[in-house]
């Protein structure tokens, strides 16, 4: 892959990344001050219930993205991932009524309504990660990193204008989120209709043994990142059911502080991930080498923006102290 690409697809990444860094300093430094302390902790509930619902994938995403990572999009067998994008979209529909299920006959007041909505971003948000998984793993990391844009920019303009009308409900902030990821979602589907649109003319038996085969290769993967997510998770979830959601809301602030420098360590992987495997084995210790010594400094250097966070988010938010 030659330099100039190479850095016109860090660029376009970084961009996206650095508009979501931005939506995600409104979120923290002016939401929770207009909506309060109860609304807000209500709100990053259904964030970081939203943020498992990968795990009903069980991996089959991870292995399409480690198996043909590196490929051209040209050369994809579309007939292929058509099947996988029906199978993938009933499954998730089916695990989708399976949650409202049980969020309608267990549940009641404001965790049903959070349960309700993701159940809706099951199907949303895998589908969409199944196409951009497509996208980042061909290296179309423009096409990719539009429909992260399109997903942030419709999300920042609806809580814009929920922060200018005073809206305090945390089901409009959440129904905000939800518009982001469709209208992403539909970008995908734009992208990649030749996929949408072919007809599958593989068997069921050829589509049955593919899937098998992307969820022993992606489990593996899946599983190490929901356990890294419950290493913090676990403690949050101690924390709703264990004392309230006020309190809830507020360790969840300083948890979204310090996750916006890992929006940058993402960014770098997505990129550097299908450049990779189009390299000569032989050379990829020479090149992972180099990137390292390039990459690990700067994160130091990031690392560093603690130290004016600790001194002016009390004096701003001083209930979340």
């Amino acid at each position: 892959m030659r330099l100039k690409q190479v850095l016109q697809n860090f660029s376009f990444t970084i961009a996206s990344n650095f508009l979501t860094l931005f939506i995600s300093t409104i979120v923290i430094l002016i939401v929770p001050k207009i909506i309060g302390v109860y609304e807000y902790g209500l709100w990053q509930l259904f964030i970081f219930y939203s943020s498992y619902v990968g795990i009903l994938h069980f991996g089959w995403l991870d292995g399409i993205y480690l198996r043909y990572g590196g490929n051209q999009y040209e050369d994809l067998d579309k007939s292929i991932f058509k099947a996988q994008y029906i199978f993938l979209l009933g499954s998730q529909i089916a695990f989708s009524i399976v949650v409202s299920g049980i969020s309608y006959f267990l549940l009641d007041g404001n965790i049903k309504n959070i349960i309700y909505s993701v159940a809706i971003l099951i199907v949303i948000v895998n589908l969409k990660t199944y196409f951009q998984f497509i996208l980042q793993m061909t290296n179309r990391i423009l096409e990719y990193a539009m429909s992260n844009f399109i997903s942030t920019i419709v999300y920042a303009l609806v809580l814009i204008l929920l922060i200018f009308f005073g809206v305090k409900d945390y089901r409009f902030y959440i129904l905000s989120y939800i518009l982001g990821q469709v209208c992403a979602l539909i970008y995908c589907l734009v992208v990649c209709k030749d996929i949408i649109c072919i007809k599958v003319k593989v068997p069921f038996y050829l589509n049955y043994t593919e899937i098998k085969t992307n969820l022993s290769v992606g489990v593996k993967l899946v599983l190490s990142n929901v356990a890294g997510m419950l290493i913090v998770g676990i403690i949050r979830l101690g924390i709703q059911y264990g004392w309230n959601v006020s309190t809830f809301g507020k360790i969840s602030l300083v948890l979204s502080i310090s996750n916006l420098l890992m929006v940058f360590v993402g960014s770098i992987s997505l990129v550097l991930f299908p450049m990779l495997r189009r390299i000569d084995p032989e050379r990829i210790n020479i090149v992972y080498n180099s990137l390292r010594d390039l990459l690990m400094p700067m994160v130091f250097v990031g690392m560093l923006i603690y130290f004016p966070i600790k001194m002016y988010i009390p004096l701003w938010l001083p209930k979340y102290n």
